[in-house]
């Protein structure tokens, strides 16, 4: 996988490599004569959950990904809408002579034409105008081209689709103006009431196991919500399963402490132990 030019590219195909999981992501592609780059482009078999509310489009096809972290431009669109069309050239072709290793893979096999999505989180643009065929979706923050079968575009203003379920996970994947609110995207994504509980699971794991390039804000926000599943858990007299979690969490941030903390009863016990952990644990990302 080759790498971005910006941080920002670096953390979007990041977190999309995250939901594709075992879908190779492949950056920076070049279309010849066209002097364009396509950010990333992704072969899916299917959509994975996280994409939420949008699987039905992107399932079976492949994807052309645009991220714009700064106000939408019309060449990102371009890029954006050239793309598949291009690409859906190379999967018609029987000659693939002159087409890169990873343009086969990224065509092969698949069922439908491929599609386009541009993620933004600020489209100061008339992006109806900008994109003829344009029409907004059901969701507020999402416009697509007619006929998604046959391909086309889709087009998410991720500012506007904080909050709304079935899009949390495009929401965080935009760029976020602040971290703060990087990290309120990252929460409401984590409480999301429509996503299941092993893909929530996968996702908090690889928070926790620092395997995403997440802020700051993000891993304290991430922090603070093990400490209110694990209140919450007493609040319900689940004390042992607090204290399962509890433990499970001490021997990702203080395996060291593990063996000793095991003989421990007292809940209030392992959370000050567990609390000192993750106090060390920020103070480390706060100086790096």
């Amino acid at each position: 996988m080759l790498h971005s030019l910006t941080r920002h590219e670096d953390r979007f195909v990041a977190l999309l490599q995250h939901a594709v999981q075992q879908a190779e992501v492949v950056q920076e592609v070049n279309i010849p004569r066209k002097a364009r780059r396509l950010d990333a482009v992704v072969r899916l078999a299917s959509a994975p959950e996280l994409f939420g509310a949008l699987r039905p489009w992107l399932a079976s096809r492949t994807v052309v990904f645009e991220h714009e972290s700064a106000p939408l431009t019309h060449e990102a669109v371009a890029s954006a809408a050239l793309g598949p069309p291009w690409l859906h050239w190379h999967r018609l072709r029987r000659d693939g002579r002159r087409t890169s290793a990873a343009v086969r893979r990224a065509v092969a096999g698949t069922q439908r034409p491929p599609i386009g999505v541009v993620v933004a989180d600020r489209i100061a643009l008339d992006i109806t105008a900008a994109v003829p065929g344009l029409r907004p979706a059901e969701w507020a923050g999402v416009w697509h081209t007619p006929c998604l079968d046959e391909g086309g575009l889709v087009v998410l203003d991720t500012s506007q689709l904080v909050g709304t379920p079935g899009l949390e996970f495009w929401a965080w994947l935009g760029g976020a103006p602040t971290p703060e609110e990087a990290a309120r995207r990252m929460r409401l994504l984590l409480d999301s009431p429509v996503l299941s509980t092993l893909a929530l699971k996968r996702l908090h794991e690889a928070i926790m196991n620092e395997q995403l390039p997440i802020t700051t804000a993000e891993q304290e926000t991430n922090y603070q919500r093990i400490t209110r599943i694990t209140r919450e858990a007493e609040r319900l007299e689940a004390r042992q399963e607090a204290r399962t979690v509890l433990l499970e969490l001490v021997s990702r941030y203080a395996p060291e402490r593990l063996a000793e903390l095991q003989q421990v009863d007292d809940i209030n016990v392992l959370r000050e132990a567990l609390d000192q952990a993750i106090q060390q644990r920020l103070a480390g990302v706060r100086q790096g």
